[in-house]
């Protein structure tokens, strides 16, 4: 015998034998022979061991490749995941194979797919656990079995005659996730080696692989799915805003693009806090409109509606709150409906199958139940809007009956057929109450020819004693009654009563105006049994207080129409004259002593504008003056020569100013002998003025003859007496000036003037006192002024009052000036000569008050001298020349007096 290994390297692949019948038969050759042969056959076995694993190797990576190509090329899984099993079976050798994949909603593995005979366990069910899928899904390991009939961890679903013995399961992992088991089976004795893990382990990693995309490409297209269920839920949201057609809008879409058959909507009624179906598809429907559900208290949807919170309930006979309803139920989703925090309704879907729903179904119908809560919220108000926009018309349409005429009869009718029409009723009937005689009066009625053939018959003035009509009952309760014939607690009066009359349902409504009874509306029903809601209650209640206005109102214009006749009575009795007039100086009103003391063409001034009819511009410039003034109240007096001279005092104030609309007054008196009195009282100071200057030429002779005595005191006693005696004289002329003035004596000498030149001599004549004071005097009147029309007297008597005052009033270092220029008063173009200075100031509160006779301010120096007649002179002389002297002062800055000169006013100097 001869043997030699075969060897590659370090590597024993076997060995070699030559046999021989005879001793001693080989020799060294023979061994050195067979030893190379050896080498060379070794050679070639590693070889072809090589070619055969390399070409196993290259049958695996093909497949393996195969495997990914499908995978990124089919997305369907169980088809993908049935070519992954086929070929990790055929490259193993063996004879069958599947996976199981785990369920976490269920928490179990199921065989999903199968090859070969493994095909008839799929569908089979195991727990974490639970036989050799179970194991390796547990622990994440691989785990081979020999003959899984005598294995003692075999799962109990599976007998000991099983076909297969030999079993490879790997896990299928996903990071670090386990989704699975893949299992290879042989019916033959056989043993997997760790080979067999390594190629089991690569094909399950390539399922993984696939099971991962195609649950992404379903994640995905179940979220395209929604995507676009949701964008039909809201594209036909929005095509209604009626709220009955959107719930069956709805319910279409869950039911025909979701595949839910058995769905229902149910709305939350505030008023009762129950939940109501309004809407149902599928066995649902059996339900209606019967079905109500307290929030929080009964069933699913009550929970959900209380919890605010989504309910999956997979199997409805495991659950405690379920409340058995339709027979059939072993499932139930329920959404709630939710605006903001508030509950609108519940979207809820039932099946007949159990765990019929899932966590994408949650969140689907969770979406659509925002939608859906959105749009049956904004059909709401829509409803809401609407109805308030029809309750509006009727009240705006009974409202305008109202204020349209005064005839309470034609008002009551249009209020009775607006509240007829909006009930949809068949008659109404507005009757007034009596307290006196205790009885109603049908003052209005409104009938449709819908009426019953008794209701027709108008009562419309019938007077109605209450104590024989027990439904009148309204009048003391004061709150809404409705009495219908299908009420059997109504007593037997009140039925023999609706009999009588026709009807069927009556609704009774109080009327009151300020807590007062007026009286009741009746709304009449003969057709059918009605049962009027709260709302229309409300919207009658709301009609009838227009008949109850309408009522007071006719009251209130009888009694205010009584009321304006004898205050008319009144007026037209005064002494006084008196006018109303508006803003536009329309004439509302005018007694006749009015109309006698104007002297109007005609007793009736009432339309006429006062200003276009009176001929005397005095009283149009009061006038105008009160307006402008106003609130003030503006005085003054007028002459009237038509039928005699005589004085008129006028009296204009704000009479009422209630929103847009502005009365004044004008209140005429008789004063010509107040002014007859008053000319009585300047002749009178005239005639003592001018008997008073013989004893002043005797106290100036006097004072000239003491200047005989002792020279010191002589000199200062005659230059006192000379002093006073002069400012006794100046006090006498202003007196008469003035008391010419306002006696209208002086007659105006008016001529063009030139304005420079007599600005500058009166200027120059108070030159020196201003020198001697130290004050600064200027003036200025510029070329290519208007010519000055005027007294030329009045106006030097004028400049020389302002002028000494400015400087008397000015301190050492200040300035006075006098300026010329064109400007505006009282709208009309003006020529204004102010006299200004830098002196003490006139308070705000003083300064309506200069101009009074006598009157010197609270702060004037003591040494100021003066008779407290200049500006009362300048006043009264710019009235004569038809325009104004005014002030503009300030304390401590000096003031200026502006003579305004009208330039185109024409004035009366006769």
């Amino acid at each position: 015998l001869l043997v030699a290994p075969l060897m590659v390297g370090e590597k024993c692949l076997g060995t070699i034998s030559l046999h021989s019948n005879e001793t001693n038969s080989f020799t060294p050759d023979d061994e050195w022979l067979l030893s190379t042969l050896a080498s060379q056959a070794a050679i070639a076995i590693e070889n072809a061991q090589l070619f055969g694993e390399t070409k196993r190797r290259l049958g695996e990576m093909t497949a393996l490749y195969q495997t990914s190509l499908d995978i990124t090329t089919q997305l369907a899984m169980p088809e993908l995941l049935k070519s992954i099993v086929e070929r990790a079976v055929t490259l193993l050798w063996a004879e069958a194979g599947g996976i199981f994949l785990y369920d976490q909603e269920r928490e179990e593995l199921r065989w999903v797919v199968g090859y070969g005979y493994a095909e008839e366990h799929v569908g089979i069910t195991l727990r974490p656990g639970e036989g050799m899928a179970g194991r390796v899904f547990q622990t994440g390991e691989p785990l081979i079995v020999e003959d899984y009939r005598t294995w003692k961890g075999r799962a109990q679903l599976y007998e000991a005659d099983q076909p297969f013995t030999a079993v490879l399961e790997v896990p299928l992992k996903w990071r670090k996730q386990i989704l699975g088991v893949l299992a290879i089976t042989d019916v033959r004795e056989r043993t997997f080696n760790q080979d067999d893990v390594w190629l089991a382990t690569l094909f399950a990693n390539q399922a993984t692989v696939a099971i991962e995309n195609a649950r992404l490409y379903e994640k995905v297209t179940e979220r395209m799915r929604e995507v676009t269920v949701l964008h039909r839920v809201s594209s036909t949201l929005m095509r209604t805003l009626n709220l009955e057609q959107l719930l069956e809008n709805i319910l279409e879409v869950l039911q025909r693009s979701l595949g839910y058959s058995h769905c229902a909507i149910l709305l939350l009624d505030e008023g009762t806090g129950e939940l109501g179906m309004k809407a149902a598809r599928g066995y649902l429907q059996a339900a209606g409109e019967r079905l109500r559900i307290k929030i929080g208290q009964e069933g699913i949807t009550g929970w959900v509606a209380a919890s605010r919170v989504p309910l999956n309930v997979p199997d409805v006979t495991k659950d405690d709150r379920y409340v058995e309803g339709m027979e059939g139920t072993q499932s139930e989703i329920a959404v709630p409906m939710l605006v903001g925090e508030q509950v609108v309704g519940v979207l809820d879907v039932q099946s007949t199958e159990v765990n019929a729903f899932g966590e994408d179904d949650l969140r689907t119908l969770s979406s659509v139940a925002t939608q859906a809560a959105i749009a049956i919220e904004r059909a709401r108000f829509f409803k809401e809007a609407r109805r308030r926009v029809e309750e509006q018309a009727i009240l705006f349409q009974a409202s305008a009956a109202v204020l349209s005429t005064l005839h309470v009869g034609e008002v009551l009718y249009e209020v009775a057929k607006q509240m007829t029409l909006a009930m949809d009723a068949t008659s109404a009937r507005v009757c007034q109450w009596n307290e006196a005689e205790r009885t109603v009066t049908v003052i209005a009625d409104y009938i449709t020819p819908h009426a019953s053939q008794k209701e027709q018959m108008s009562d419309l003035g019938t007077v109605y004693p209450v104590k024989d009509l027990e439904i009148f009952q309204v009048l003391w309760d004061r709150q809404p009654l409705t009495v219908s014939l299908a009420d059997p607690e109504i007593s037997e009066k009140v039925r023999t009563q609706l009999e009588e009359f026709g009807g069927n349902t009556v609704l009774y409504l109080p009327l009151a105006v300020r807590e007062r009874l007026i009286g009741c509306v009746e709304v009449w029903e003969s057709r059918r049994k009605r049962h009027f809601t709260q709302e229309e209650i409300n919207l009658c209640q709301a009609i009838g207080n227009q008949a109850a206005i309408a009522i007071e109102n006719a009251r209130l214009f009888a009694a205010g129409e009584s009321s304006r006749q004898k205050m008319e009575a009144v007026i037209q009795k005064m002494t006084n004259g008196l006018l109303i007039i508006d803003a536009q100086c329309d004439i509302m009103l005018a007694n006749q002593r009015a109309a006698e003391l104007l002297a109007a063409a005609s007793d009736d001034m009432a339309g006429q504008n006062l200003l276009a009819m009176c001929p005397y511009p005095t009283l149009n410039a009061l006038v105008r003056e009160a307006l402008d003034r106003s609130p003030h109240i503006t005085r003054g007096e007028i002459s009237i020569e038509e039928t005699g001279r005589y004085d008129l005092g006028v009296t204009i104030a704000l009479f009422i100013q209630d929103g847009e609309q502005v009365l004044w007054y004008v209140l005429l008196h008789d004063i010509t002998h107040l002014k007859e009195v008053d000319r009585m009282k300047s002749d009178f100071v005239s005639n003592v003025s001018h008997d008073l200057r013989t004893p002043l030429a005797n106290i100036k002779l006097y004072a000239a003859l003491a200047q005989k005595g002792r020279p010191e005191k002589r000199r200062h006693y005659l230059a006192t007496i000379e002093s006073e005696t002069e400012r006794l004289e100046a006090l006498i002329e202003d007196i008469l000036d003035l008391s010419r003035l306002e006696r209208g004596v002086v007659k105006l000498q008016i001529e063009p003037l030139p304005l420079a030149e007599i600005v500058q001599q009166v200027v120059g004549a108070h030159l020196a006192t201003a020198q001697t004071k130290g004050v600064e005097l200027i003036w200025q009147v510029p070329d290519g002024l208007p010519t000055l029309h005027a007294d030329r007297n009045q106006l030097l008597l004028m400049l020389n009052n302002l002028l000494g005052n400015a400087l008397q009033y000015t301190p050492r270092g200040g300035s006075v000036w006098v300026e010329a220029r064109t400007g505006k008063w009282r709208g009309q173009p003006a020529l204004h000569i102010a006299v200004c200075d830098t002196g003490i100031g006139i308070p705000a509160d003083e300064q309506g008050r200069v101009f009074e006779r006598f009157y010197r301010g609270r702060h004037t120096p003591a040494s100021a001298t003066g008779t407290g007649l200049g500006l009362a002179i300048v006043k009264e002389s710019m009235a004569l020349h038809g325009g104004e002297v005014t002030v503009e002062s300030t304390v401590g800055q000096g003031s200026t007096f502006t003579l305004c000169f009208p330039l185109e006013t024409e004035v009366n100097y006769a």
